[in-house]
């Protein structure tokens, strides 16, 4: 009878150590028993999942090789707080490893005077990180004097407002959903193309460029494009800045057809004329009439190549 009883009393040991294991390994969270010295003694399955690796791998590594450097001074702190306090305690770290993205995680724990050990848990907070931060995000390219706008699988997912107003579209629904290449002007997409191509395929920022685009009302603009790739709603993307220039582009047209009006009026004169254009009290361009080669020896072509060379025309004793 008392063998039976003994019998009955370790199978019931046996199935609550099972039941508690299972619980323990198949947790949503992490469990971790550390050392004095925050070495990992134990843990359960979702916890080896958390660190990239399995169980057998990671005990006795010390615990704050995963966490991010950002973040190790928390970790620190919250071991000294557990070991002089022995109440629980409560802190946000991150887990960095190698090849992967970083896991966010709520890390509570207390410290055991009788094991001598660390009893933590680690929650995973990531979701809940990256969508606060998406929508910190959201505020502040809402209210960007750029026009920024994400294009993803080809399509474009967000514009603000500055975008609908820069592409004189009424709201964002007219740009929602549209491919990127429908706003590109022919003479440009080829190359516009190519830089997606690349963008995606290298997942880097490019730099700047000037394109045309084709807005709403079929009126086109030039801008200055600036690309990167970004992670938006958990998957790749890219980003687009968008800035006018329409207007310096006009400028600096007309002051190649101003110069050419100057040359061509210039090119009859038979005085020797010559012109200096200055910027910001300097010096940057000189343009001569064709005349100049009778007076100094040299041709207009020869000084646009070597603005120095009316310098050679003097002695060197007033070159001063």
């Amino acid at each position: 009878m008392q063998n039976e009883e003994l019998k009955q009393a370790k199978d019931q040991a046996r199935l609550a150590l099972e039941k508690y294991t299972e619980l323990y390994d198949f947790a949503p969270n992490g469990y971790f028993t550390l050392s004095k010295d925050a070495e990992i003694i134990d843990l359960n399955i979702i916890g080896a999942k958390m660190l990239r690796n399995e169980r057998k791998y990671l005990i006795d590594k010390q615990f704050e090789s995963f966490v991010s450097k950002d973040t190790k001074p928390v970790f620190r702190q919250f071991i000294k707080n557990a070991s002089i306090n022995k109440i629980k305690q409560i802190s946000e770290i991150i887990l960095a490893t190698d090849n992967y993205l970083p896991v966010y995680v709520l890390l509570s724990g207390t410290f055991s005077d009788n094991r001598g050990e660390y009893l933590i848990t680690l929650i995973d907070i990531t979701e809940q990180k990256l969508h606060e931060s998406e929508n910190k995000y959201r505020e502040l390219v809402e209210h960007s004097p750029d026009a920024i706008a994400i294009y993803q699988d080809r399509k474009v997912v967000f514009a603000n407002m500055e975008c609908v107003r820069l592409m004189s579209a009424k709201s964002t629904k007219e740009l929602i959903g549209k491919t990127l290449i429908e706003f590109v002007h022919p003479d440009y997409r080829a190359s516009v193309i190519e830089r997606m191509k690349k963008i995606t395929k290298e997942g880097t920022q490019m730099p700047l460029a000037e394109e045309r685009f084709i807005l709403n009302d079929g009126s086109e603009i030039d801008v200055e494009v600036k690309s990167m790739s970004i992670v938006f709603e958990n998957n790749p993307a890219v980003q687009l800045i968008l800035r006018d220039i329409t207007e310096r582009k006009q400028a600096e047209t007309r002051l190649v057809e101003s110069e050419d009006r100057y040359k061509r009026i210039t090119e009859g004169l038979t005085d020797y004329l010559y012109t200096v254009i200055v910027k910001n009290g300097k010096a940057v361009k000189m343009i001569h009439n064709e005349a100049c080669k009778t007076i100094t020896g040299y041709s207009s072509k020869e000084f646009s190549h070597d603005p120095h060379l009316w310098i050679d025309m003097f002695f060197p004793d007033e070159r001063e």
